[in-house]
């Protein structure tokens, strides 16, 4: 992101914005992760649809789009090249977790967990990243989204968020393990744990 600074300061603070000049530079990777460090939802309709343009002249590729706004994928006609996401990184919209995030809107502007859960109707994976902690039914509530696999991982930037402990999310990989791919991605103890033991040390 250092790099972005000095190529586009709006990649670098996240500001929605649009460079069709890459649309012709595709990667040469069957499979695209388009929008990668943003999200579409947050994108111009007619951004959008140059963007599935381009995925529809390329049917012999897979593009992975992810949103926290589940609804987006019900205003446009997504191709079948397609891989739709939505992040879930938790079922509370608040925590009791040690973090000076209480509420899930302390965190993102985006539709709560809860509003994003009863949006979905079909989506191929979810990523529960960066994890929060999370109710004892959440396993229940992936089930019956029914999506193809997983992505789980904690935080990689020290944010402090609402974590949940190591084994709780360890015991939900066991309970997802039994009825969907789980591909894991960061696992550690969550960061209260880390200072815990530093304590006693």
């Amino acid at each position: 992101m250092r790099r972005q600074k000095q190529r586009c300061f709006d990649c670098y603070t996240y500001t929605p914005h649009f460079h069709p000049e890459r649309l012709n530079k595709l990667p040469n990777a069957k499979t695209i992760f388009t929008c990668a460090f943003s999200d579409i939802a947050c994108a111009e309709e007619e951004w959008i649809e140059k963007v599935l343009d381009v995925v529809r002249n390329n049917q012999s590729r897979i593009f992975y789009i992810q949103t926290k706004d589940p609804a987006i994928f019900d205003k446009f006609d997504f191709p079948n090249n397609v891989l739709k996401g939505v992040t879930i990184e938790t079922d509370l919209d608040r925590f009791e977790t040690p973090s000076l995030f209480v509420d899930y809107t302390d965190l993102s502007r985006a539709p709560t967990p809860s509003k994003r859960i009863k949006a979905l109707s079909y989506v191929d994976y979810i990523t529960i990243e960066p994890i929060l902690d999370f109710s004892q039914d959440f396993a229940s509530v992936i089930r019956e989204i029914k999506p193809k696999f997983v992505y789980i991982g904690y935080d990689n930037h020290n944010t402090n968020l609402p974590e949940p402990e190591l084994q709780k999310t360890r015991n939900l990989l066991d309970e997802l393990g039994k009825f969907v791919e789980v591909r894991v991605k960061t696992l550690r103890r969550a960061w209260y744990e880390l200072v815990l033991c530093s304590l006693r040390e």
